[in-house]
């Protein structure tokens, strides 16, 4: 599940026609809040809008069936309400939390509640300071935000309160909107509360602003008109990049819609810090359908991002989820996904299972799909508000949310003028901040803890002390030719490398049986603080007896198994094993298969007649590339290399 916080607004309107003019005062003055202080602010996943809607939660036990005070019988409080997930951008988390607070101010009847994946997170950064009696299960329906201040309903301690305060557990909704609009006095929460959750807000908006990095790229002319008319589609390509798949690498590989070979511009892209720091972070090859510039020349950074968001581009344009989405309609998907948590809808999709209307068909094939789709038609026409035959749409008035497949094809599509420019010459800004020190990461430990931590340095220190160690053992590893002029950094990777080596070396000559070699087995017992031990003799005894059977029964191990096949390996004497693999070598040598090895020295002849084969070289070799074209992907070589706890070295394609 991502990341998201949603939110709910009470107490603006009776009744869906009001409420949808309602919702264009709160939209507009968003988009003018926005417009003013964060101008073409770049979300990290979805941007901040409202929806007019009847408030349907099931979350936290809230009960869903109340009297409106206009006197008409519905089944839900009308609200307007939104979703923004937010990824790994924790900002825009507080940054909805800051809008919010802004909309309460400036509409004074509004009450607004917000929670996200977790829960009432509001409620947990407050955990030490708010009143004891409040905790998960007597929080329901207390936590409010209403004219730019928190406010927490409390339980009755006099009398006097009982008439105002309710005592129970599982507080209405509608009176708990109630309580906070005519008792804001007694119900704003204490003044320690309220300075945690505005030192979260503090800052914003700008804050905000300065969440935002600005970076120049090498882009195709189309990828620049997409980001000139969309700036916030930069977020979804990201996205699409850093989570990609094997079909989203199939797609770059050929990259039909976004050819790098076509016209490309110089423009400067807006990111987060986090979208800029998870393109710059990854490591990815160019496909061959790149030119690609020497590492060296002062425009390689700038092809390198804008290389990643252009196969960002792709992958999310050919995504087939993405465009089977567009076909029914964002706001369809959207309100469709919002009956998940409508008990109504529970229990329609429950009798209609019980009568067969998916007459057996799996859950998540296409016949069950589309079968489904049609049911949430019916419901949804059936039962959505009383002045509204069709679903409410998503927002039309905030720009920047829907289909990016649509939004996309919309733009290019699009025809603009002859003379118009993509190119964007904004300065790009300094990156130093994605570069921390330990004194930063100190101070960070720190805030967060609140009290004595272990710094970084401490942390860090053993891992120091090994690095010296091994640079020792470097110097006298007897390859001191190899190591004539390389700087430290080099001298660095060169000893990732012997120390890969050293332990495949180790791997490959260790012993094993049937279950295979025993990896990091001094780590594993080093770990094992309790010193227990496992007797698999005794486990067969308890296992035999549970189901009968004779516990004395000989059952074969994998000690007695390789016992049984020493007498047939004896056969095989090692002299007569070293000739049989030196008429291999020969035989291998005259084939293209044994030219592809790299050999100890040109023209050196060994023992057997043949060129010697440089073992370690050969084994460098095939590891890199195997982890080369894994492309950033989970693969065999991460797989063995990360069980044999060896990092990766620095290599270049030339390296």
């Amino acid at each position: 599940m991502e990341d998201f916080v949603q939110f709910e607004l009470f107490g603006l309107s009776n009744s869906i026609h009001e409420s949808k003019i309602i919702e264009s005062k709160v939209s507009l003055f968003v988009k003018n809040l926005l417009q003013s202080t964060v101008p073409n602010y770049i979300w990290q996943k979805d941007s901040f809008f409202l929806n007019s809607k009847r408030n349907e939660s099931k979350r936290v036990s809230i009960s869903t069936s109340y009297f409106i005070s206009n006197g008409s019988d519905i089944d839900d409080l009308i609200c307007l309400a939104g979703k923004v997930r937010f990824g790994d951008c924790i900002d825009d988390e507080w940054f909805v939390v800051w809008i919010l607070y802004q909309i309460t101010e400036r509409f004074k009847n509004a009450v607004a509640r917000v929670w996200d994946t977790d829960g009432e997170f509001i409620f947990i950064e407050t955990a030490s300071v708010i009143p004891k009696w409040l905790d998960p299960t007597t929080s329901t329906n207390r936590v409010f935000v209403h004219n730019g201040k928190l406010h927490i309903i409390p339980i009755p301690t006099t009398p006097a309160d009982i008439g105002i305060f309710p005592a129970g557990k599982n507080l209405n909704l509608e009176t708990a909107i109630g309580i906070v609009k005519r008792n804001e006095n007694k119900t704003v929460a204490d003044l320690k509360v309220q300075e945690i959750i505005e030192k979260k807000i503090l800052g914003y908006p700008k804050r905000a602003s300065e969440n935002i990095h600005r970076a120049r790229c090498i882009v195709p002319n189309s990828v620049a008109k997409i980001l000139w008319h969309n700036p916030q589609l930069v977020a979804p390509a990201v996205a699409s990049f850093y989570e990609r798949d094997p079909a989203g690498l199939r797609a770059c590989s050929l990259m039909r819609n976004f050819s790098p070979e076509a016209e490309t511009v110089e423009t400067t892209v807006k990111f987060t810090k986090v979208l800029y720091a998870q393109l710059v972070g990854q490591k990815f090859i160019a496909p061959v359908v790149f030119n690609r510039p020497s590492e060296t020349d002062s425009k390689y950074k700038a092809f390198d991002l804008g290389m990643k968001l252009t196969c960002g581009f792709e992958m999310l344009f050919t995504n087939k989820q993405i465009i089977e989405a567009s076909t029914a309609g964002s706001g369809v998907i959207e309100v469709h996904s919002s009956l998940e948590s409508n008990p109504k809808w529970i229990k329609y999709h429950q009798n209609l299972t019980k009568l067969g209307y998916y007459k057996d068909e799996i859950q998540g094939s296409k016949k069950y799909k589309d079968l489904d789709f049609a049911a949430r038609e019916r419901f949804i026409n059936d039962n959505y508000v009383p002045d509204s035959s069709t679903p409410l749409d998503l927002h039309p008035q905030i720009p920047n949310y829907g289909n990016p497949y649509t939004m996309i094809k919309d733009i290019l599509d699009f025809s603009d003028p002859a003379d118009v420019s993509y190119r964007i010459d904004e300065p790009e800004d300094n990156d130093d901040w994605i570069n921390v020190s330990l004194e930063e990461i100190d101070a960070m430990i720190q805030e967060r803890s609140g009290g004595e931590q272990a710094t970084a340095d401490d942390l860090l220190e053993d891992d120091f002390e090994d690095d010296e160690d091994d640079d020792l053992e470097i110097e006298s590893d007897g390859d001191e030719d190899e190591r004539r002029g390389m700087n430290p950094v080099e001298k660095k990777e060169y000893k990732r490398v012997r120390e890969m080596v050293n332990t495949f070396n180790t791997f490959i000559n260790s012993e094993s049986s049937a279950d295979g070699v025993e990896l990091n087995k001094d780590v594993s017992e080093a770990n094992d603080p309790n010193g227990m031990n496992f007797d698999p003799d005794r486990l067969i005894n308890i296992l035999m007896e549970t189901i009968g059977a004779d516990p004395k029964l000989h059952l074969p191990t994998s000690e007695t198994l390789s016992e049984s096949d020493e007498d047939e390996d004896s056969v095989y004497s090692d002299e007569n094993i070293k000739d049989l693999m030196t008429a291999m070598d020969l035989e291998l040598s005259t084939t293209s298969i044994g030219q592809d090895f790299e050999k100890v020295e040109k023209g050196e002849i060994g023992e057997e007649g043949i060129e010697p084969v440089n073992l370690d070289l050969n084994l460098v070799k095939n590891l890199l590339e195997s982890f080369a074209s894994q492309n950033g992907l989970p693969g065999p070589a991460s797989n063995l290399l990360g069980a044999l706890n060896v990092r990766i070295p620095k290599l270049d394609e030339k390296q």
